[in-house]
């Protein structure tokens, strides 16, 4: 009786390549070959993992080789020279490896084996075969040394990255691993382009960007404090922080109070129209500059439209904002910046800030036209002066001790933070 004792292992593995030849354009790429050998039954077993880069199921896959002996000496298979085996029945899904559970009986003396793909079948009937004028030699990818925290928040697409950007004369090899044209602009894969691949993937870029990460991490509440005492000397920074998430949720709290006030709207509407048509009417004539407005809900719209949107690390100043350039609100010419103090880069603040020193008296004819352009009066804050709440964000007025007027636009949706 044979006792298995720790160690043992049921199979053996006596030959295994990554196979360094690709075919371009082929729906199936094989990723590794490997002869093994059963230490129970005394078998001679083949193992093939291919992956599907197709964008449908596979059925079947038709693959030859030729097999050799430990000496390279050519060996037989069922009885002929050549190497063939048919995968069929199966399905095989886009973006899924499989073969990996498959072992295909060799002869005993079979010892290495070269292994092609010849030809596939798909699901809708298509059949790929293989042209040898297509075949090229990649380069042996290395995967990228950082964490999964760090991979899952550094690229948005939805196939994460696995391996350090490679190109040859004829190929480029994509973060995700499909080989592709050199004169391909976008992964056929990921569809990520190459350009960015290329400056984003590369060993030395994500070394820069996860040492930056690190840091980030190591020093969250260091950066949170030196990013709201910018702009807030006198700010808590746990404040700034916190307090639009407790709002947030105490706003939708509070319209719930609201719903039961619904059923007497078309009495107060009734009552009320004319009246509202005729201050829509003075507030037109009196107080709406209509062009001012039209301008700065255009700059609103704008500064909303970042939140969570990505950082380009490469143009954050010292203190982590990104300049995203000039910017007129309520007839005062200023400058926005973006920040962001999550991992992932995202943008939750933008700020605007006049470009000169205002008066008192400007900076509350400031938050009156911002009122009347946000179409809301604001709330007093306890750190910073004025704010303004929406469902998605919330707008603080501020004039900070240099006498530079900011408004604070803050995102509440937490796919922002």
């Amino acid at each position: 009786m044979v006792r298995w004792g720790v160690g043992m292992k049921y199979f053996e593995t006596l030959f295994k390549v990554n196979p360094l030849k690709v075919e371009l354009d082929a729906p199936l790429v094989l990723q590794e070959t490997a002869i093994i050998k059963d230490t129970v039954d005394d078998k001679i077993l083949l193992r093939n993992i291919f992956v599907n880069v197709a964008n449908q199921d596979i059925v079947a896959i038709a693959i030859k080789g030729t097999l050799k002996d430990i000496f390279g000496e050519n060996v037989k298979y069922n009885g002929q020279d050549e190497f063939t085996y048919v995968y069929q029945d199966i399905i095989c899904e886009p973006n899924t490896i499989f073969g990996n559970k498959i072992s295909i009986d060799l002869p005993r003396d079979a010892r290495k084996i070269e292994v092609v793909i010849e030809k596939v079948v798909l699901l809708d009937g298509t059949v790929w075969k293989s042209n040898p004028e297509n075949i090229v030699t990649i380069q042996r990818q290395h995967e990228i040394e950082a964490s999964d925290e760090f991979i899952n928040s550094y690229d948005t697409n939805s196939i994460l990255p696995i391996f350090y950007y490679v190109e040859n004369d004829s190929c480029w090899q994509c973060t995700c691993g499909q080989v592709n044209k050199v004169s391909d602009e976008y992964c056929k894969h990921c569809s990520r382009e190459k350009k960015y691949v290329k400056t984003k993937f590369t060993k030395e870029s994500i070394a820069k960007e996860y040492q930056d990460f690190i840091y980030r991490k190591e020093h969250k509440e260091e950066l949170q404090e030196k990013l709201v005492h910018k702009v807030f000397p006198d700010a808590k920074p746990e404040e700034m922080l916190e307090k639009p998430k407790q709002e947030v949720a105490y706003h939708k709290d509070s319209r719930l109070h609201t719903d039961g006030f619904q059923k007497y709207k078309h009495v107060i509407i009734n009552i009320t129209i004319l009246l509202l048509a005729i201050l829509a009417i003075l507030i037109g004539v009196f107080l709406f500059n209509h062009s001012t407005v039209a301008k700065s809900r255009e700059t609103i719209e704008n500064i909303t439209d970042l939140f969570g949107t990505q950082l380009n690390t490469d143009n954050l100043d010292e203190n982590g904002w990104e300049n995203k350039g000039d910017y007129e609100l309520c007839d005062i010419s200023g400058t926005v910046c973006t920040a962001s103090i999550t991992y992932s880069k995202k943008v939750q603040y933008v700020y605007w800030f006049s470009d000169d020193e205002c008066n008192q008296t400007e900076y509350e004819n400031f938050l009156d036209e911002l009122s009347r352009v946000l179409e809301k009066q604001p709330q007093e804050d306890d750190t910073y002066d004025y704010r303004w709440e929406f469902d998605d964000y919330y707008v603080y007025g501020y004039k900070n001790p240099n006498n530079i007027i900011c408004a604070i636009f803050c995102s509440v949706d937490e796919d922002d933070w």
